[in-house]
Parts: C-alpha cells; sequence; structure tokens
C-alpha cells in the first residue's frame, strides 16, 4: 500500500441523515455522525454487500439478520466438525461471533465448530473481502497450548484451521474453493485451495505464504482481494491476489501471488469455475494437536464484489496507514469521485483515514 498522501482533502462532518451502501439502501442511526471526505481521483465506489460488526447480547445465537449490509444464509453445516450455532462472545468492549460452540465446555478437546454460511446471488469473481478475529484474553490459538500466544510453530500438525472459505453451492468446500488464509505446516500462512487454482501455485516457497504475523493478545484484520480481470472469456482469469495481514490490527504484511486464482484445473480435478457464489466463515477446525481451550472470534466482515471492489474506506491511528496500530474497514454511505462519505461507531472514528480508489491507489492517506 502506498504511503504518499497524493491529494490532500478538508475533513466536515455533519448528521447522518441517510446513505447508500453499494446498491443496498440503508437505514441510519438518528443522530450518528456522518463523516464527508472532499477531493478528487476516487472513481467510482465499491458495491458492499456484506457487512457485519456482530452485534449482539452475550450468549444469545448469532442473528443471521443482524448484518448492516446484507444477510446470511445460515449457519455452517457444510464442513466437518461445524454445525454449531455461534454465539455473541463480549470482548474489548464489543461482541464478537464465536468459532466454537459456547454452550458446550471449550476447555476440552472437542472441535465444536461454529460459523455461518453466505450465499451471494450469483458468481463473483472481482471481490474484496476483509474480517477482524481475535483470541480472547485467557484462550488459545488452534495448535497451542499455552493462552494468548502465536508462536512461527503454530500449528504443529499439519492443516487445522480454515478461517474463511470460498467456494461454491451446492458442493461449497469440495471443489473450486480458496481458504484464506489456510493455517498449515508449521509457521506458515497459505492461501490455499482444495480444488482448482490457487492450490497449484507456481512456486511453492514464494509471495503467497507467510509466518509469525498473528497476535495471540490483540485482534487480528486481514484483507483479500482478487481481481476479476478475464484474460481469454471462459477459459482464463488474469487475477491477481492481495493479502493483508495485521498484529494488533497494524498492517504489517501485504502478501502476493503470480497464481491464477481462477486459473486451470487444479489437484482435485475439477473444472475451474470463474469465482465464487458463497464463502463460510468459521470455515474448518480440524483434529490437529489439540483444541482444548480454543476459542477464535471473528467480527467487522466485510464483503464488496464486482468492479471497483478494491475502493475502500479506513481509519487509523497514525498518519501512515502501515504504521497504524489500529485500524478499521467502513463501508461508504456515498462515494463519487469528488466526495466520499461513511459513518463510524464511536470507536471506530479515529484520527486518520485512507482512502482507495478501485485500482489499489491510496488517494487520500491520513488526512
Amino acid at each position: 500500500m502506498s504511503n504518499v498522501l497524493v491529494n490532500s482533502a478538508t475533513i466536515t462532518m455533519k448528521d447522518r441523515t441517510g446513505g447508500i451502501y453499494g446498491s443496498v439502501p440503508f437505514t441510519p442511526t438518528p443522530g450518528a455522525k456522518n463523516i464527508n471526505l472532499p477531493g478528487g481521483g476516487f472513481g467510482s465506489g465499491p458495491t458492499v454487500v456484506l457487512f457485519d460488526r456482530m452485534e449482539g447480547t452475550e450468549g444469545a445465537a448469532v442473528s443471521l439478520s443482524g448484518a448492516e449490509i446484507g444477510t446470511w444464509d445460515g449457519i455452517n453445516d457444510n464442513s466437518a466438525g461445524m454445525g454449531f450455532d455461534p454465539k455473541y462472545v463480549s470482548h474489548g468492549g464489543r461482541t464478537w461471533m464465536s468459532g466454537r460452540d459456547t454452550a458446550q465446555d471449550v476447555t476440552l478437546d472437542t472441535r465444536i465448530g461454529t460459523g455461518l454460511r453466505y450465499h451471494a446471488p450469483s458468481v463473483f469473481n472481482e471481490f474484496y473481502f476483509s474480517y477482524r478475529w481475535v483470541i480472547p484474553t485467557g484462550y488459545a490459538f488452534i495448535g497451542e497450548t499455552l493462552t494468548n500466544y502465536y508462536s512461527n510453530s503454530s500449528p504443529n500438525d499439519g492443516a487445522i484451521w480454515k478461517p474463511v472459505w470460498f467456494g461454491n453451492r451446492p458442493n461449497y468446500v469440495s471443489t473450486n474453493d480458496c481458504i484464506f488464509p489456510n493455517f498449515s505446516t508449521p509457521g506458515n500462512v497459505f492461501i490455499w485451495g482444495n480444488g482448482v487454482a490457487p492450490e497449484y501455485l507456481s512456486n511453492p516457497n514464494s509471495n503467497y505464504r507467510t509466518n509469525n504475523n498473528f497476535s495471540g493478545v490483540n485482534d487480528n484484520l486481514q484483507g483479500f482481494y482478487i481481481s476479476g480481470s478475464e484474460t481469454v472469456p471462459g477459459v482464463s482469469w488474469d487475477a491477481t491476489i492481495e493479502t493483508t495481514l495485521s498484529a494488533g490490527n497494524g498492517h504489517k504484511v501485504k502478501l502476493t501471488t503470480d497464481s491464477n486464482a481462477y486459473g486451470a484445473t487444479g489437484g482435485g480435478g475439477q473444472a475451474p469455475i470463474e469465482g465464487y457464489d458463497s464463502f463460510l466463515l468459521n470455515g474448518w477446525i480440524g483434529t490437529g494437536p489439540t483444541n482444548a481451550n480454543v476459542l477464535p472470534c471473528f467480527t467487522d466482515v466485510y464483503l464488496a464484489t464486482g468492479a471497483n471492489a478494491a475502493a475502500r474506506i479506513y481509519t487509523h491511528d497514525q498518519p501512515l496507514l502501515a504504521n497504524s496500530t489500529e485500524i478499521y474497514l467502513i463501508p461508504p454511505d456515498s462515494w463519487t469521485d469528488t466526495d466520499v462519505s461513511y459513518t463510524p461507531k464511536a470507536y471506530e472514528d479515529l484520527t486518520y483515514r485512507t482512502v482507495f480508489n478501485a485500482d489499489l491507489t491510496a488517494v487520500v492517506e491520513g488526512v
């Protein structure tokens, strides 16, 4: 991500009276603060089809209709070890979606995985996806025995956690899938799949993986972009995977791959599909070394699809996004080439803002 302030801007604030996220009408919270960022070169804004801050009551089942934009189709009962209702869990002054069934004893070495399933109305091939996850105080990362700890040897017994799993109905994750990320092999984080590419990347030691980038104490914000430029209609896609990981919220590592995300037939032998129409969050919990006292939790789930999906707004606590230790991705209320606006929660209303346009350029940063 660029650290150059390309275009200066004056920030104005006003009472929020209405807005639209992509093509999805939204009813504003009365009296909420709308922040307007005039400037230039913003281009066209994203179509945000899903955004969920996971706001609910501690211990209650997560609402399928609780998202501020879009709805969930159901719980994740599509992969092994899952199928239980996710609950709201309190942490850090807000609620999150649990990744294991808190109605049962999560101190035991059982899978009892929980998650949600999202259905898009049609296949999407260009998209930006982001979510935040945390290991609450006193709990362990999957595969670890120490609480609030992540080492470069985690996980230590093969693939044991797939937080987000993109695929296609009706088989979901058995064909044409993409896992983001796939925690497998000691110390490594992969963009991976069981079916077609990007399972088979051109260089297994290339830039599509990293290690030791996650925090077992702070929350971790991750963003994932795939372009949808079609090289040969109906045959292949010139797709780019851009991954941003964080430790303690701050963007620290950017991963890219030279593999075609919708490329040739992969190890599963399936013919490629030019995109996805669904995803699972939490995707899968394995039977690795231990699941005792494990409780991954999720919030701030964001999906923008189609052209301009990469255009987005961040708030952050330092002048440069790359140096920030607290970052939030917030859907726009409105977006034109010369003006964007958004409405943050109080905890998201940070000192600095950065706006990316659809070509991944930071049009303004740190304003």
